[in-house]
């Protein structure tokens, strides 16, 4: 009951500072972003966060606060989620888009399936959360992987 006490207080302390920030920047549009974090802040007056178009609508009044991270991919990285496949392994979701560069992707996808030149290790407490052995490793090989519009989901199988 304390960890809620301590959220609802950091909560609290967040909306009074942006609507502080509300205030002193009313009907202006805001956008910062620091090269170093590559964190991205869009502020909008008069305006709110529609979900499903996930962007700021215009309204009458309020605001629309959004904060990203902007990850560059490197050659060799790919960002996404892990998830433990049903006892069978682990399947690996990103965005073709923002996840894995393209060149990368056509090169591990070129035979159709999902290449892995080399043994793939998890790290203790990655093993530990997946409920995988702390043995578990990705063999080499060729693994399949569905395309869902922009996600790309690659199971690795036992």
């Amino acid at each position: 009951m304390e960890i809620k006490k301590l959220k609802l207080k950091i909560m609290k302390k967040i909306a009074f500072i942006l609507m502080l920030f509300v205030i002193v920047v009313s009907n202006y549009t805001v956008k910062a972003t620091t090269l170093a974090s590559q964190i991205e802040i869009i502020f909008v007056s008069k305006a709110y966060w529609d979900g499903t178009t996930r962007s700021c609508l215009d309204r009458e009044k309020g605001c629309c606060i959004h904060i990203s991270l902007k990850v560059p991919v490197l050659d060799n990285q790919i960002f996404g989620d892990l998830t433990n496949y049903e006892g069978q392994g682990i399947k690996l979701t990103f965005s073709k888009k923002s996840g894995i560069r393209q060149e990368t992707f056509a090169e591990l996808t070129k035979t159709g399936k999902f290449y892995m030149d080399g043994e793939g290790t998890l790290s203790e407490d990655l093993l530990k959360s997946l409920k995988l052995p702390l043995s578990y490793k990705i063999s080499p090989g060729y693994y399949n992987y569905q395309e869902n519009g922009d996600n790309i989901t690659v199971f690795f199988s036992k």
